[in-house]
């Protein structure tokens, strides 16, 4: 064991580094990158929708222009840079906090610009790097990450009810702390003679397009279906129970979706990921057709755990099945090239549904809680898409 970390050492260190950076990422998007948090007295919903259409639109341009990113600056650089816009989104923040807490509407949409195109960024190199490292553990690895970028997300609301110096300098400072890492211990990945572009007559055309057009669609799909546990659960408790109460139970499905994370760790490394994962889309299911049946809290509570719970590997695993399409195509340096492009098309496809979600209820909001079931019968039908595409594509992968 002694030897094994010591001839990985840089490797774990580097991992681990990551990891921290990841939760660190989803704090400061859970504190900052929404806009109701910081439109500091602009109170107009139609302000909020277009800061929130903002947001998803860089969010998902710079996931698309990951590869490019990469094969351009390197991976390194482009992580640098996504922690580097963190920091400009703080800074111009701060700027429009100052002379009584109403900036100019300019820095606000500088901050939606900033903190959208870190948003992909950061977490596009976090996954570029563990794909690349761990090849033949992407399903745990990728696991892994995730549960700390939902750490993050879980440990925002803490830092929040604290004082806006406290906020700024305990996330600069970690954030500043976060640049050095990368600065000193992260490293690029080789560099191919060519980009791989989804262009007719290709190599990753001939053989990749519709698949990952497929992949996309259910990735989609399915962050069609996580959103409307989050977001419409939450305008439904809101309507039932009121906002404190809302407040208090919508982080039971993000807690239980890391407890799944964690509780899965041990099965994803034993046994093939695709079993898990058929367990778990047919979990959500169940929690579409139950959640909008309950009539008191503890039924929404329950579900939501369980909900959160199914939720909790489908997207990993879905990344991880990305990388069977892979391998058997690409050879030598240009895998870097192929895993950039997917990863890039697949982020840009799960923030797709997310923002699609998210803007939708926002411009409805209550008034549309009354389609709560309507709501949820459209999250199954998702979510059987993304369980019907991901088998299509398992009966249908290349052997090797």
């Amino acid at each position: 064991m002694q030897k094994f970390f010591h001839a990985n050492r840089q490797k774990i260190t580097i991992t681990t580094g990551l990891f921290l950076i990841g939760a660190l990422h989803t704090m400061l998007f859970s504190t900052f990158q929404v806009p109701k948090n910081f439109l500091m007295g602009h109170s107009s919903s139609n302000l909020e929708f277009w800061c929130k259409v903002l947001l998803y639109t860089c969010a998902i341009s710079v996931s698309l222009l990951h590869q490019w990113m990469c094969r351009t600056l390197g991976l390194r650089k482009v992580l640098y840079c996504g922690l580097l816009l963190n920091l400009f989104g703080m800074t111009t923040l701060f700027l429009s906090t100052l002379g009584g807490g109403k900036g100019p509407l300019l820095l606000v949409f500088l901050n939606m610009i900033f903190f959208g195109a870190a948003l992909t960024s950061v977490i596009n190199s976090l996954v570029t790097y563990i794909i690349v490292e761990f090849p033949k553990r992407v399903g745990v690895v990728v696991v892994v990450l995730f549960v700390f970028f939902n750490l993050g997300a879980m440990l925002a609301p803490l830092i929040q009810d604290t004082t806006p110096a406290i906020i700024y300098s305990v996330l600069g400072t970690l954030l500043l702390l976060g640049i050095w890492f990368v600065h000193v211990f992260f490293f690029d990945l080789p560099l191919s003679a060519r980009r791989i572009h989804m262009e007719k007559g290709s190599l990753i055309w001939k053989q990749l397009h519709y698949r990952l057009l497929l992949l996309c669609i259910a990735i989609i799909a399915y962050a069609l279906t996580e959103t409307t546990f989050n977001v419409w659960g939450y305008v439904d408790l809101i309507s039932r129970f009121g906002l404190k109460a809302a407040d208090h139970t919508i982080p039971t499905f993000w807690f239980f979706l890391i407890v799944g994370q964690i509780t899965l760790l041990i099965p994803l490394y034993f046994f093939p990921p695709k079993r898990i994962f058929y367990f778990l889309i047919l979990v959500i299911i169940a929690a579409t057709f139950m959640y909008p049946l309950q009539t008191d809290i503890k039924g929404f509570i329950t579900w939501l755990a369980i909900a959160g719970f199914g939720c909790s590997a489908v997207f990993p695993i879905l990344l991880s099945q990305m990388e069977k399409e892979l391998f058997p195509i690409a050879k030598g340096k240009n895998i870097y090239s192929y895993i950039e492009k997917s990863i890039s098309l697949l982020f840009a496809g799960y923030f797709t549904g997310v923002g699609i979600i998210d803007i939708w209820a926002l411009q409805f909001g209550p008034s549309a809680a009354s389609l709560l079931t309507l709501n949820f019968r459209l999250a199954a039908i998702f979510i059987v898409i993304t369980g019907l595409i991901s088998l299509f594509l398992d009966f249908t992968v290349e052997k090797t």
